[in-house]
C-alpha cells in the first residue's frame, strides 16, 4: 500500500476549496530545478509560506488508506485537497487516493509550483492527472502576489479544469459550474 508524507492535514478546510469544506493534505517534501526563475537557490518560490513543508526528511508517512479513510469519516467533506510542499514529489504514491477519491464522488483539487506545460515531463503526472478536477499550477512569485485572487497566492497562478485540459491537449481554465 502506497506510504505518503504528510506536514499536516486541515479537516474542514473552505480556505483552499470553492464548494463546501475539503480535507486538505499538506505533502512534505519539495523540490524543484535549481536555478527556475522565481525560486530561491535550493528550488524552492520566494516567499513560500508553507516553508516548513520543503524537507523531504520530515513530515508523518500515512497509507493512502489511513487517507482515504480520514476523508470519508467528516460526512462535510466534498473534496480532496492537495498541497505542500509539492505534491508532485509523491504523485505516484497520491495517484491510487486520487483514484479511490473520485470513485466515491469527492472533488479532487492539487495545488503545484509547476506549470501545466512542465508538468507534462513531470514523473507521476500521467498516473495522477486522469483523477484530478482542479489544478492550480505555477510558482508563487512575490511581486505578482495579491490578496483579491481566489485560491491563488499570485496572478501568474492558474486555476485550470484538469479534465477539459487533458482532452483538448491544452490548459483550458476552470469556470465553477452555475446553480
Amino acid at each position: 500500500m502506497p506510504e505518503i508524507k504528510v506536514f499536516g492535514i486541515v479537516e474542514e478546510d473552505a480556505v483552499n476549496f470553492n464548494d463546501g469544506f475539503a480535507m486538505t493534505v499538506f505533502c512534505q517534501g519539495c523540490t524543484h530545478p535549481k536555478g527556475t526563475p522565481f525560486m530561491d537557490d535550493c528550488g524552492h518560490c520566494i516567499g513560500c509560506h508553507n516553508p516548513d513543508t520543503h524537507s523531504l526528511d520530515g513530515g508523518t508517512v500515512y497509507t493512502t488508506e489511513q487517507l482515504y479513510q480520514l476523508l470519508r469519516l467528516n460526512l462535510l467533506h466534498k473534496a480532496l485537497v492537495l498541497s505542500g510542499g509539492e505534491p508532485m514529489v509523491q504523485a505516484e504514491a497520491l495517484a491510487p487516493l486520487c483514484a479511490r477519491a473520485k470513485e466515491a464522488g469527492y472533488k479532487v483539487w492539487l495545488y503545484t509550483g509547476y506549470t501545466w506545460e512542465q508538468l507534462q515531463t513531470v514523473p507521476g503526472w500521467s498516473a495522477i492527472a486522469p483523477h484530478l478536477d482542479v489544478l492550480i499550477d505555477g510558482p508563487f512569485i512575490g511581486s505578482l502576489k495579491s490578496h483579491r485572487l481566489k485560491y491563488r497566492g499570485s496572478k501568474n497562478q492558474r486555476m485550470l479544469n484538469v479534465q477539459q485540459s487533458l482532452a483538448r491537449g491544452k490548459p483550458v481554465l476552470y469556470r465553477k459550474a452555475s446553480a
